[in-house]
């Protein structure tokens, strides 16, 4: 039974950073819009939890970004967010097989950038504005569906089911998750529901394992905190400390396929890394403050079977200059990273899909009369 009925000029489904953004722009127009999510929290793949030491806070999901990247360094500076440059000074460590231990220097390379608070932080000054009634958390879409020239999505909410209709309709959601979990495929041509399928979801079937620490102490010996391990389970491993010695860790992506890990275990795995850290960098390792793992291979919001059956992550390539006629039609687009035509997959590739998501709302809402 339907027990809600509420609409607005503009729908987005989705509250990851391309979401977010969008509507973020939307605000500052005036713009009437609802931003429906799933979760109970704003940022998608962007996951930030604060650790035991309040000047740390731990990313668990996209931590860096690169001076190249204009759009997302002139939002850094315009939401007055400090950033600093991710610690690579000493050497780096290549576990080739079990007990063996390569010892290298550094090499140059472009210097990353994190952002002060985690990149939480980004979701956290982009929604401040955001009016009351236009965030809608904890609100899942199960069903879109065409009346008239409208979009009508169905959703959940606590034990309710609502409908919400729009003209304009935005998809901030992985490709593949809109096609295995909401069914949009129904409304589009088979020549754009097949480019959806095909496209991966950048880093998906990955799990992070972050553990914290009173001191740096891999820095004692010289070493950057940087290692790379033929071994396991974690095959690339990064400095994740704080800025200014405000907090302390080490953070690894794990390389054990996802159906393996759900096998093993949370247990079994964190304890496996804890050894893997113990064994690069002393037995220091084996005492963090505290451990954090997410595996975003089961998060249904993000990942798909399609995107946990692939062995290695790939990086997704969704053209819809093609499709132009066929989503203007439908008033349709999209604001996640996967459909940019630019650094697809990364936060500067959400910024450039909302960024022309945006556009094309505005150009279908100016010929309809204007924004309002």
């Amino acid at each position: 039974m339907v027990e809600r009925v509420t609409d607005s000029d503009l729908t987005i489904l989705g509250g990851g950073l391309g979401g977010v953004s969008l509507a973020s722009r939307l605000t500052t127009t005036g713009a009437d819009f609802r931003l429906f999510e799933a979760k109970s929290r704003l940022g998608g793949r962007i996951y930030s939890l604060p650790s035991t030491d309040d000047n740390l806070c731990v990313d668990l999901g996209p931590t860096w970004f690169w001076p190249h990247q204009a759009r997302i360094c002139r939002l850094v500076d315009s939401l007055g967010l400090a950033t600093f440059d991710q610690f690579v000074d000493g050497d780096v460590l290549y576990e080739l097989s079990r007990g063996e231990l390569e010892r290298s220097q550094g090499t140059a390379g472009m210097q990353s950038r994190r952002i002060e608070g985690g990149t939480q932080a980004l979701i956290r000054r982009l929604s401040e504005s955001f009016r009351d009634d236009a965030l809608l958390l904890s609100h899942r879409v199960i069903e879109l569906t065409r009346e008239e020239q409208n979009w009508c999505i169905t959703f959940e909410h606590g034990d309710g089911v609502g409908c919400h209709y729009s003209p304009h309709l935005c998809l901030a959601i992985p490709p593949r998750v809109l096609v295995d979990t909401i069914n949009v495929a129904q409304w589009l041509s088979p020549q754009l529901a097949a480019a959806l399928t095909r496209t991966p979801t950048w880093m998906a079937a990955q799990a992070k394992f972050v553990a914290t620490y009173r001191d740096a102490f891999w820095r004692d010996q010289g070493l950057a905190g940087d290692a790379f391990s033929r071994v396991g389970p974690m095959v690339e491993i990064h400095d994740a400390s704080a800025a200014e010695d405000a907090g302390h860790a080490l953070f690894g992506f794990i390389g054990v396929p996802a159906t393996a890990r759900s096998q093993l275990g949370r247990e079994t795995l964190e304890k496996r890394c804890l050894q893997q850290l113990s064994a690069l960098f002393g037995t220091r390792a084996l005492a963090p403050e505290r451990s954090y793992f997410y595996d975003w291979a089961f998060d249904d919001a993000i990942a798909t079977s399609g995107d946990r059956e692939e062995l290695a992550p790939a990086h997704p390539s969704l053209d819809l200059t093609e499709f132009r006629d066929e989503l203007d039609a439908l008033c349709l687009s999209f604001a996640v990273s996967e459909a940019s035509t630019q650094d697809a997959g990364y936060l500067e590739g959400a910024l450039s899909a909302a960024e022309q998501a945006f556009s094309q709302f505005a150009a279908r809402a100016t010929a309809d009369g204007g924004l309002n």
